[in-house]
């Protein structure tokens, strides 16, 4: 029996330690055993470094543990058998043969051994370890740490255990480890502690990586904010770079911009830029702005970023044609990231580090490039705004303006501080001299150089094929040079650099392929017109050559109706004097003359109304009965008349009774004919001209109404594009929280949390944006609406939705109106989630909704007993992404009553709110009833 169970354990040894398995009797295989068991005893010192193993998170000192703890059990089953010396040695096999970080210290902290191991992973001889300070290789924060408080702690608790320090190699890297410490519970004398050193490095690196990416994804979502809320161009960019820069803890952030040089290559200049404190700006380095890629030796940028491929690294690994100008920056590390608009390389957003060199991680660059796609998404849609507001605004100035050169002047005016201009002119054609002449123009106030070159403007002219000005007016197609130098094309090249202009476009004013007129505005910067930009200075070259047409045919109205003025004073009109009881009537030369017949030839009433148009006779008819009945004294009417000769004419004939018999009978009728057939011309032209104008007009409201559904669904894709990065920041999150929780402490789970959080808050916030869009895109569908019970529903949905909430909700009758279903229940769902959300502290919370009504409007009154809010900040009540309250205490992404206020603009309503701290809210939702 005693021989199967020693066959049994030396079979176990073997399987644990490689050991032969003889054919022994067994007599001669009891006694090996226990010799071997002699062997592999442990002494008591061994056992706190047993307790050590077992406490690290790493896999392998954990197996080790396991095994060294079967061999203790092994020794407690067989009778043991004294053997210190083997024991010792077997004891030092294992302290320098084990891949753990292993040292023994004195009660002085002196090193009195070391492991292997130790000295492979730190890189030093044993001969400069042994009898020095265990603090020696202790980075200098950690060496004053342990001298006052790690080693009198160990000295008193006999033990230390996870404790993070840091070592310093031989060759100078530092590594992060924690330490495990423990002396002998023996009291023996010259005790020594062994201490156990784990490598965390790469753990801390994890955490630092975490850090720095739930750092950018906030402030990736910052900028996103900064670029909807800010109502300029520079100040959202400026914002938003801010915002990225404080996120990455980089040194320097900055926008460049390219243009193509009138040669045709791609050039870039930086616009924008942002720096810590203690870093150069570079904004104005002269090296950075109109810089040609293949000149400065950066072409391959141009190939890189155009394909959406980023640049990133240290700056000493870079190409030496580009290391000279980043040098000179004192850039160390950089990323580069491509800002496309509409497919096209518009240019990039750099992230520089003068510090250290910095090495840029994959996930960060993907973050990064999502912020580049955002500021692209912004600058098309800004740039549609922009474009179309100042369509708007010049249809309002040729809609008021009087004078052809009044709104020309406004409108250089509009467009020079819309677009900041340094100059606008107008030119306008001398045909006789086959010339172009500058009439009106506008200079940025306060510019000595430019007030120069404006005077010089009126002394100039530009003939056909001139310049991009002549050469607009001779083929009426949009001219332009990005970047002015001292090319043929730009006629007054050093006169305009030298006022440091440095762009320009002339734009056609025409009308039916005809030039009118040619506009010229020049830019202070280099300057890309793209599409949009020429597609809108086509419509305002259109639109004023429409008005200056329609102003020269009102100018010869007015020329006309003048003359006819003065004729009328001289007696040039037609006067007609009937005798009502004889027929008899009396003509004057003039209406005669305009009849073509001699005055005699007209004789009775029956002769005058014969040149009357036919269609017209019966509208003569039924005016001359009403004066003739006694029903009117005097008519006005305008009537066509036939000539002798065949001529169809307009005349306005005035007439008045003028004498009357004793009865009341009108006896005498005086009447006046004025020709008007050259003011019937002008205003048949002046009507086609409207319709056309007015047909143009429909067709760009039409086209504007394209666009901003286009722009409503280009916004909706770029959010639908997001969400599935997010879903994949988030699920990666989950995913590495699953697989890696063993190996990460609770501050790198935390951190992976965080992140996981962040990619659903902002996966919600688009969702949000999308619902926001919808509701301004929805088309109006109007059906007669029980509010009564639309809004019992929403409250039973939002009930189930907060289960344990105890929420009364007290409801008056309600009138029904007329509106659009979906729209008003997420109106008053929108309305009702917001009283329940503020009313989440109260133990019993009130909801009230009653309605108040008159004729044409129904306003529905929503009171609540939440928190309230301080009405001097409720301007930014219904703004997007506006809250009064901090996220932390009322969770929310504050467009809830936006889409509120969107909805009830929608229905031409009106909403408002008034609140005191602490004692609720009402909100008043004013809606027509139709």
């Amino acid at each position: 029996m005693k021989s199967r169970r020693m066959k049994k354990i030396y079979r176990y040894l073997q399987n644990q330690f490689d050991f032969p398995l003889p054919d022994l009797p067994p007599d001669i295989l009891k006694k090996s055993i226990r010799n071997r068991i002699n062997a592999l005893k442990l002494t008591k010192s061994s056992n706190a470094y047993l307790q050590l193993l077992s406490q690290q998170p790493n896999e392998q000192l954990q197996l080790m543990g396991e095994m060294f703890r079967q061999l203790e059990l092994l020794h407690q089953q067989c009778q043991p058998f004294s053997s210190a010396q083997a024991s010792a040695q077997k004891y030092r096999d294992i302290y320098h043969h084990t891949p753990v970080m292993l040292h023994s210290i004195d009660e002085q902290g002196l090193v009195t051994e070391v492991s292997d191991y130790w000295l492979e992973v730190m890189g030093y001889s044993r001969d400069e370890i042994l009898g020095r300070p265990c603090t020696t290789f202790l980075t200098e924060e950690y060496r004053q740490y342990a001298r006052k408080l790690f080693l009198p702690k160990l000295l008193k608790n006999r033990s230390l255990k996870n404790l993070h320090c840091q070592l310093v190699k031989k060759d100078g890297s530092i590594i992060d480890v924690l330490l495990n410490a423990a002396f002998p519970e023996d009291k023996r004398k010259n005790p020594q502690a062994l201490v156990v050193s784990t490598d965390i490095s790469e753990r801390i690196q994890v955490q630092k990586q975490l850090v720095r990416q739930e750092q950018i994804l906030q402030g990736i979502n910052a900028a996103n904010t900064q670029l909807v809320i800010q109502n300029t161009f520079q100040k959202a960019v400026s914002c938003a770079l801010r915002e990225i820069l404080r996120a990455c803890q980089a040194d320097r952030a900055y926008l460049f911009e390219n243009f193509t040089h009138p040669s045709g290559e791609l050039y870039t200049s930086q616009k924008y830029e942002v720096t810590r404190s203690q870093i150069e700006p570079q904004v104005q380095n002269p090296a950075l702005r109109h810089v040609s890629y293949r000149e400065a030796g950066f072409s391959r940028w141009v190939e890189y970023l155009s394909k959406g491929i980023e640049i990133k690294g240290l700056t000493a690994d870079f190409p030496s044609s580009e290391q000279e100008l980043l040098h000179s920056q004192g850039i160390l590390s950089l990323l580069v990231v491509p800002i496309m608009v509409q497919d096209q390389f518009w240019g990039f957003i750099g992230f520089d580090d003068c510090t250290y060199g910095r090495e840029w991680t994959e996930s960060e660059v993907e973050l990064l490039k999502h912020t580049a796609n955002n500021i692209g998404s912004y600058l098309t849609r800004r740039r549609t705004e922009v474009f179309q507001q100042i369509e708007h605004n010049v249809t309002k100035i040729l809609s008021s303006s009087e004078e052809v050169s009044v709104a020309i002047k406004r409108i250089l005016e509009e467009m020079g501080s819309h677009f900041k201009l340094k100059l606008a002119e107008y030119w306008e054609p001398d045909y006789s001299e086959e010339i172009l002449e500058n009439s009106i123009s506008y200079c940025e106030p306060g510019n000595a150089l430019l007030e120069r070159v404006q005077k010089r403007a009126a002394t100039f002219h530009y003939r056909p094929g001139e310049g991009i000005v002549g050469t607009a007016w001779a083929n009426g197609q949009i001219q332009w040079l990005s970047y002015i130098d001292s090319s043929h094309q730009c006629h007054r090249a050093q006169l305009l650099l030298s006022a440091a202009i440095q762009s320009a476009i002339a734009i056609p004013v025409v009308l039916d392929q005809k030039v009118l007129g040619v506009m010229c505005l020049l830019y202070s910067e280099p300057h890309n017109f793209e599409e949009v930009i020429l597609n809108t200075f086509g419509v305002i070259g259109k639109q004023l050559g429409q008005f200056i047409q329609r102003k020269k045919t009102e100018q010869q109205l007015k020329i006309s109706e003048e003359r006819l003025r003065l004729s009328l004073k001289s007696g040039s009109v037609g006067i007609c004097d009937w005798d009502i009881p004889s027929g008899r009537v009396y003509v004057n030369r003039e209406w005669a003359d305009f009849l073509e017949v001699e005055p005699e030839a007209i004789q009775n009433i029956q002769d005058w109304r014969s040149y009357v148009h036919p269609d017209d006779q019966q509208k003569l008819r039924r005016i001359s009965n009403s004066c003739l009945q006694g029903s009117q004294s005097s008519f006005r009417a305008e009537l066509r008349i036939i000539t002798h000769k065949g001529s169809c004419k307009w005349i306005i004939e005035q007439g008045e009774v003028v004498q009357w018999d004793k009865d009341g009978r009108p006896l005498r009728l005086i009447s006046t004919q004025l020709d008007i057939t050259a003011l019937k011309i002008y205003q048949e032209e002046i009507q086609a001209l409207n319709q056309e104008l007015e047909n143009r007009i429909a067709m760009r409201t039409a086209e504007l109404q394209a666009s901003n559904e286009e722009l409503e669904n280009f916004a909706y894709s770029i959010s639908h594009d997001l969400r599935a990065p997010l879903r994949h920041i988030n699920g990666y999150s989950r995913f590495l929280m699953k697989r890696s929780a063993d190996i990460l402490d609770h501050e790198a789970r935390d951190f992976v949390e965080y992140i996981s959080q962040a990619a659903v808050k902002l996966s919600q916030q688009i969702e949000d944006l999308l619902q926001y869009s919808r509701i301004g895109r929805k088309e109006i569908r109007r059906e007669y609406i029980d509010m009564d019970l639309l809004v019992r529903r929403k409250f039973n949905l939002l009930r189930k939705e907060n289960p344990g909430r105890n929420i009364e909700l007290r409801i008056a009758p309600l009138p029904a109106i007329k509106g659009d279903s979906l729209l008003l229940n997420q109106l008053f769902y929108d309305l009702l989630s917001n009283a329940v959300k503020y009313t989440s502290k109260e133990p019993l919370a009130i909801i009230e909704i009653r309605a108040e009504e008159n004729e044409k409007d129904v306003t529905y009154i929503i009171r609540d007993n939440g928190v309230g809010f301080d009405e001097a900040y409720k301007e930014k009540l219904f703004r997007v992404f506006k809250r009064l309250h901090g996220e932390a205490e009322f969770p929310g992404t504050g467009i809830g009553l936006a889409n509120a206020y969107r909805i009830v603009t929608r229905h031409h309503g009106k909403i408002w709110a008034s609140s005191r701290p602490g004692q609720g809210a009402t909100f008043y939702v004013c809606l027509p009833r139709e």
